[in-house]
């Protein structure tokens, strides 16, 4: 828990103890009209340390298990949906590290099940959102899609190793390989230094899926592009319709050469999706030069796998 956090707890506290010790004292010597007065205070003060309390304990912690209300969930392709949690404080804010994620525990039949997501809202005021993709044998997707508003989850973190504001000080250019719902750190990534390009000369995303219909956020990357020029993606799909104009079959070396910033001292590569295509991406990479080829990344790593 950060400084400030335990700051404000101390003065809540020593403010609750002055409140229920001192003033009863002062109270018995005090005047009819200065009583009145002195009751105007003590109400701002108790309304004072609630609000101290309220905006000094955060919704997450990243030891400790939390409920948080479902409130509502919205379809973004075929078989994903965006799901929206109440922060205990509807002021409050996450703010969750770039490339950091929270993990969820459900109980499913007897069974403890953990998960962990990239919030796609990381800066979002009193609320946080997981994009999910249901699977038929997924136990905790499909726990998910049955979700009724009002029921509770429990969330821990943020936890992560990406190291994004030491890397953002080194980086020139930034590559980016997505697939499925992969994508939601590198959303994560794109807000963060998008709008804000720095020294950053060129960012340049891979995002791989087996139909067009799987491609997830796809009107706010293709807004980002419109947007940005120094923004760029390049769509792949396993099974493409006969009028795609973009690259179909698999992640290939010669794609991520030619859409991707060869290798540099400045250059950076984040890589996200499921694990045998991270692999296949991890040699291709090691091929182009790129200096790691490790399945585990460091935080500090020219090439980052999530």
């Amino acid at each position: 828990m950060s400084r400030s956090v335990n700051e404000r707890k101390v003065y809540t506290v020593t403010l609750v103890i002055f409140l229920f010790t001192v003033l009863p004292m002062v109270w018995i010597f005090l005047e009819e009209y200065n009583r009145m007065v002195m009751g105007v205070a003590f109400v701002a003060l108790v309304a004072c340390a609630w609000f101290l309390y309220q905006n000094g304990t955060p919704s997450l912690t990243p030891d400790e298990w939390t409920p948080l209300e479902f409130e509502k969930k919205k379809k973004i392709s075929q078989n994903t949906c965006m799901y929206k949690f109440k922060l205990r404080n509807p002021r409050e804010k996450l703010n969750v590290p770039v490339g950091y994620h929270v993990s969820v525990k459900c109980i499913i039949n007897g069974k403890e099940e953990i998960r962990h997501y990239s919030p796609v809202s990381h800066d979002a005021k009193g609320y946080i959102e997981l994009i999910v993709k249901t699977y038929h044998t997924g136990h905790v997707s499909e726990y998910f899609s049955e979700l009724k508003a009002g029921d509770k989850v429990l969330f821990r973190g943020p936890t992560g190793e990406y190291q994004y504001r030491e890397q953002e000080k080194e980086m020139t250019q930034l590559g980016l390989v997505a697939g499925g719902s992969g994508i939601t750190p590198m959303l994560q990534v794109l807000n963060e230094i998008v709008s804000k390009p720095l020294e950053l000369s060129r960012v340049s995303l891979l995002y791989a899926n087996e139909t067009e219909d799987d491609i997830l956020m796809k009107s706010e990357l293709d807004q980002m592009v419109a947007k940005y020029p120094h923004f760029e993606v390049h769509y792949v799909l396993h099974h493409a319709p006969k009028d795609w104009e973009g690259s179909t079959g698999l992640i290939t070396k010669n794609q991520m050469e030619k859409f991707l910033p060869s290798f540099a001292e400045d250059h950076r590569l984040l890589i996200c999706g499921p694990q045998n295509m991270t692999e296949i991406v991890l040699g291709f990479a090691r091929e182009l030069g790129w200096s790691s080829g490790i399945q585990k990344s460091k935080g500090d790593s020219k090439v980052f796998v999530f």
